[in-house]
């Protein structure tokens, strides 16, 4: 179970901040005025999942955005740009277990996303520009608990390229060019059509387009 602390901007950003970083900061406080930061921490993951208006005020009214911005996660992204501290303190938070909350609602999927043309423009092998608006749709669902499959026609070094190059955009993927391992142990085979219950691909047709 993955916990964030969530906030979206009036710009239309969210940000997520793992719940561990905002207890680590609240425990270190109190460790610097002598008690135990131990306690502290788990005190503070407890009130998370049972206090969540006191885990909000301390992340809200005791932390700066430049606390948090390293390991902030952009879970939707805007094109406006915005005052972070001031969003931080007086943005929409909320509080969200990430991959036990959407699997409650049996929503958490598998998408098979392409590369050329998909997530970036290129001209083979040549990767010319990421397609960022792509690229953060596709980090949102990872963030939010969904798998990925890299799907694509690369191999060998173009493939390692696009692997690394994906890396460098902050997108990493469940598996590449293959089944999932729970699904090939499921199935016990690994047929060269991955399975994926959504294909992200630029060159898709839907049967009721023809």
């Amino acid at each position: 179970m993955k916990r964030m602390y969530t906030v979206k901007m009036s710009n239309g950003d969210i940000y997520g901040v793992p719940a561990e970083v905002i207890a680590d900061n609240y425990a270190k406080f109190y460790e610097s005025l002598g008690e135990e930061y131990q306690e502290n921490y788990d005190a503070m993951i407890q009130w998370f999942d049972e206090r969540d208006y006191e885990f909000a005020d301390w992340a809200k009214n005791n932390m700066d955005w430049d606390d948090v911005k390293t390991a902030a996660v952009l879970l939707v992204k805007a094109k406006k740009d915005i005052d972070y501290q001031n969003e931080w303190v007086n943005g929409e938070y909320n509080l969200i277990n990430v991959g036990i909350d959407m699997a409650k609602e049996n929503t958490l999927k598998v998408y098979a996303v392409d590369f050329d043309g998909t997530l970036c423009l290129s001209h083979f092998p040549e990767i010319i520009e990421p397609k960022t608006d792509i690229i953060e749709h596709v980090k949102m669902l990872k963030a939010t608990g969904h798998k990925l499959i890299l799907w694509t026609c690369r191999c060998g070094k173009d493939l390692e390229a696009a692997v690394q190059w994906c890396k460098a955009q902050g997108l990493e993927f469940d598996a590449v060019n293959e089944a999932l391992p729970e699904q090939r142990e499921k199935w016990k085979n690994d047929t060269r059509k991955i399975w994926a219950d959504y294909y992200i691909d630029d060159k898709a047709i839907r049967p009721d387009e023809l």
